[in-house]
């Protein structure tokens, strides 16, 4: 057996597609008209999985801000039951990500059992990621490239277990995002994170130290 190391990218090249919620917390989905020469935007794969996560489900609007900047979903995002089919849908699939993401693929036959069997389906047919070899630069390199959101996000999180990357949930309550823990004590994904909770306990004990005082009784005159 031939081992090389190589760096790897994973592009999702933005195929237009037109998300509409409808009423009751549903989505529809639709390639936009015209077929023009100019090029498609292309996201890094790391980046786009980090939104996905981030996205405030209870937020519709966000989630349908997310699937119009990134386009098609998944192979059946365009079927006359597109996928993810309403804003529950779509959170039920950040949900399995970040199972996939923080379990060793050892495990996620099991984890796909929590789920319904759709969404099992559906990651199986975006789990066998192409990818092309650059060989433009003095070392080549591997390249992912996909046109579906999911497809992207799966090879990242394959990647990211090949390379034995470790992932923690960011521990500000509301935080969805996930961080690399790179062997380290770091328990917020950004400095932003960390400032919001650290001003958050400063005030709860302010507040706190305001009722003690306000309980003390006061000396007799």
């Amino acid at each position: 057996m031939n081992t090389i190391q190589m760096s790897i990218t994973v592009e999702l090249t933005v195929f237009p597609c037109e998300w509409t919620l409808i009423e009751g917390g549903g989505l529809q989905s639709e390639l936009k008209p015209g077929l023009d020469l100019s090029p498609r935007p292309v996201l890094d794969g790391w980046a786009v999985r980090n939104d996905f996560l981030a996205v405030r489900p209870e937020r519709a609007s966000a989630v349908s801000a997310f699937l119009n900047r990134t386009g098609v979903f998944s192979r059946a995002s365009l079927t006359s039951a597109p996928i993810p089919s309403s804003v529950d849908d779509f959170r039920g699939f950040q949900s399995l990500i970040r199972d996939l993401v923080l379990n060793r693929p050892a495990l996620w036959s099991q984890i796909m059992q929590r789920y319904p069997k759709r969404k099992a389906a559906v990651l199986n047919m975006h789990r066998l990621p192409a990818f092309r070899i650059d060989w433009s630069r003095e070392v080549p390199s591997a390249i992912v490239l996909d046109t579906r959101v999911l497809a992207a996000i799966l090879a990242t999180v394959q990647i990211d277990h090949w390379r034995h990357a470790t992932f923690r949930p960011c521990a500000k309550p509301g935080c969805w995002r996930l961080f690399e823990a790179r062997g380290t004590n770091k328990i917020f994904c950004s400095d932003k994170c960390a400032k919001h909770q650290s001003l958050r306990r400063y005030r709860a004990k302010k507040s706190e130290a305001g009722q003690q005082r306000k309980k003390k009784p006061l000396p007799d005159e």
